[in-house]
């Protein structure tokens, strides 16, 4: 049976690849959506590298999860992986794709000390507004009926939903669009559950160390007290008979 050894062995030494592809392909991802008048030539270009790093990441969580010791277990503590590379694999949820990059710069950048920093949540939180924001004017602009149809529309989209505010001045139409705005959603209520629980363990850690701080001083003058304490017994004892002293109480 596979060792769990070996999936963390595994998941170190690909971490920094898979990011790699994940932030190239969302590179290549905006220059599709937001550059116009590219040749068709440069755009299979780009969808078929696109594909490739499509691929290679159901390749990493197919490998992670043959390394797992219980592989269905392993599937359902990771549902969010699970459906970035299956829902892309129809014709309709393409789009979906830049969501799987941006899930796998969240998942395998915690082998890599992503996230566990202010300002690197405050970074991830950016990057996931902006994965959102392409994928909702990909999907969106080609519609008549929608709102979001430039890229400032669909970046303040984007952190509204986020932040669970949800305006409604803007919002998606179409199906691929509403898909994109669910895992938005869920994306959003997870980042607000991960800054609770870093502030919170922040918090935490800073009262402990003032409680701990407090003690030390307590202790420290508990230590004086006895200092003077047995300062005044030894003087006690040098001044009263027969207790080894030589002198005399009058």
């Amino acid at each position: 049976m596979p060792s769990t050894a070996r999936l963390v062995n595994y998941e170190q030494r690909t971490s920094g690849l898979m990011l790699g592809l994940a932030f190239t392909y969302i590179a290549l991802y905006a220059v599709e959506v937001l550059a116009t008048g590219l040749s068709t030539d440069l755009l299979t270009v780009i969808t078929v590298v696109g594909n490739i790093f499509w691929a290679s990441f159901i390749i990493d969580l197919a490998i992670r999860t043959y390394l797992a010791p219980n592989r269905w277990m392993y599937l359902a503590k990771h549902p969010i992986d699970v459906l970035a590379v299956i829902l892309p694999m129809f014709r309709a949820f393409r789009v979906l794709r830049i969501i799987t990059a941006g899930q796998w710069i969240l998942t395998r950048g915690s082998s890599v000390a992503i996230g566990r920093t202010a300002a690197a949540i405050t970074a991830g939180v950016a990057l996931v507004a902006l994965v959102g924001a392409l994928a909702i004017l990909d999907a969106e602009r080609s519609d008549p009926a929608s709102t979001i149809d430039s890229f400032g529309s669909a970046v303040w989209w984007a952190f509204v939903t986020l932040s669970t505010v949800g305006y409604g001045d803007v919002y998606p139409v179409t199906g691929t669009g509403r898909a994109v705005a669910v895992m938005m959603m869920i994306v959003g209520v997870a980042l607000l559950g991960l800054v609770s629980a870093t502030l919170a363990s922040s918090l935490l850690v800073r009262l402990r160390g003032e409680e701990k701080t407090d003690q030390q001083e307590l202790l420290e003058r508990i230590d004086r007290l006895e200092g003077k304490v047995d300062e005044l017994t030894g003087l006690l004892r040098t001044q009263i008979p027969g207790r080894g002293g030589h002198g005399s109480v009058p």
